[in-house]
């Protein structure tokens, strides 16, 4: 499908013509944070005309698929959320229906609420997640892969995050990390934003899962068994309110100058933000 680009203060911007079968217009920012290896990654579902009759009332969602061609030693690590929807187990393999299935990858493990595994020489395997973040350590580097799971949200498969390992031949596998958005049904001028954050680190540990704990804000989520949760835009504003107000009520309280109150709500405010 044609697409159209744009740069504006090194932001790429791509806007495809509208599918004929579906509706949707799709907008894809992409930018890259200043000084640091890091990429952003913003999509946007626009239904712009009405799908075809057997497609009105169908569930639309953002699917993102991350190719990357690894050694034999890579692995990928996946923190489990606590609690999990896919406990016991703590993934899912119904992903596996478009692949076969291939029973666990040899080198499956789960410990301490990390899930990890290597690619195998000689079957595909594909497991699906509730966890927000895929960490897919390398020879070299290491990336880092978000898109926070929105609670109670639909996701189509279940899972809003899946690892598919194969290879082109038994000295060349591949991992594909795939991020989901959650899929509601969109009318005519209704759309998803879906936001994908990638981050790379040079690789200084001795093995993938030493380098895997220094990856930045991993062993944190292993630690706390959770996901860091992105609130939607109106669900973030009313939380604003919240804290203006609750924290307005303590301040009230303290014999404190006008000025000084209102740095520390301005503070408030930025922590909270910070913090979700």
């Amino acid at each position: 499908m044609t697409q159209t680009g744009t740069i504006t203060n090194g932001v790429v911007t791509m806007v495809s013509q509208v599918d004929s079968t579906f509706g949707i217009r799709t907008t894809r920012v992409i930018q890259l944070l200043f000084n640091e290896p890091v990429m952003q990654i913003r999509t946007t579902f626009d239904r712009v005309a009405t799908p075809a009759r057997t497609l009105i009332n169908s569930n639309i969602a953002v699917w993102i698929d991350c190719q990357a061609s690894v050694s034999t030693s890579s692995k990928v690590y996946i923190p489990v959320p606590s609690p999990s929807i896919f406990a016991p187990t703590n993934y899912t393999l119904s992903g596996d229906a478009y692949v076969g299935f291939n029973g666990m990858p040899p080198s499956f493990n789960q410990a301490n609420g990390l899930i990890s595994f290597g690619p195998d020489s000689s079957k595909s395997h594909k497991l699906g997640f509730d966890s927000g973040t895929l960490v897919l350590v390398g020879t070299n580097i290491s990336l880092r892969m978000d898109a926070p799971r929105i609670p109670n949200a639909t996701y189509t498969s279940g899972f809003n995050s899946a690892v598919y390992t194969a290879q082109y031949s038994a000295s060349s596998p591949f991992f594909e990390l795939e991020l989901l958005s959650p899929a509601p049904t969109l009318s005519v001028g209704q759309s998803i934003t879906f936001i994908t954050t990638y981050s790379l680190f040079h690789r200084t540990g001795a093995t993938t899962d030493a380098e895997a704990q220094k990856v930045p804000g991993l062993a944190i989520l292993i630690k706390n068994h959770r996901d860091i949760v992105i609130l939607p835009q109106e669900t973030r504003r009313s939380r604003i309110d919240s804290v203006i107000l609750s924290f307005h009520r303590q301040l009230n309280s303290q014999k404190l100058p006008r000025i000084a109150k209102r740095w520390a709500l301005a503070w408030a405010i930025w922590i909270d933000a910070r913090s979700n």
